[in-house]
């Protein structure tokens, strides 16, 4: 995983835990290296916390199952081989120290069709009564 200051991907922001100015956006890129492209990366989660935290009480999901699950937080772009997100970065009050950024991933083979191998996310429709 690596993180940028800008969309294109050039300005990388050093280290994790990741410290950059609250309310800038920061581009991440979740990525494998490996380069069978029998084989292919699903991202499923990806979340901060408080860096030296064990309390997942203070975790907080930029996606999960997939999608995006904050406002602030947009999936770019998705492939085989990698994962493209913009968030907006944030300080947690008790905590001024950096974030700790945290993704899962699954690597299946290309042919895998299963739920956990695809990267799909389904939202709710809001029924209007």
């Amino acid at each position: 995983m690596v993180f940028y200051k800008d969309a294109n991907f050039r300005e990388i922001i050093s280290g994790n835990p990741l410290h950059a100015h609250v309310g800038d956006q920061v581009y991440a890129k979740v990525y494998t290296t490996v380069p069978d492209w029998n084989i292919k990366l699903r991202l499923h989660t990806c979340y901060i916390k408080p860096p030296q935290t064990s309390d997942s009480s203070m975790d907080f999901f930029l996606i999960k199952d997939g999608c995006e699950t904050d406002t602030n937080t947009h999936i770019i772009s998705q492939s085989a081989h990698e994962t493209t997100f913009v968030f907006q970065d944030f300080e947690y009050s008790t905590n001024r120290e950096g974030l700790d950024i945290l993704c899962n991933a699954t690597f299946c083979e290309t042919t895998d069709y299963s739920p956990k191998c695809t990267q799909r996310c389904h939202s709710n429709p809001i029924v209007m009564g």
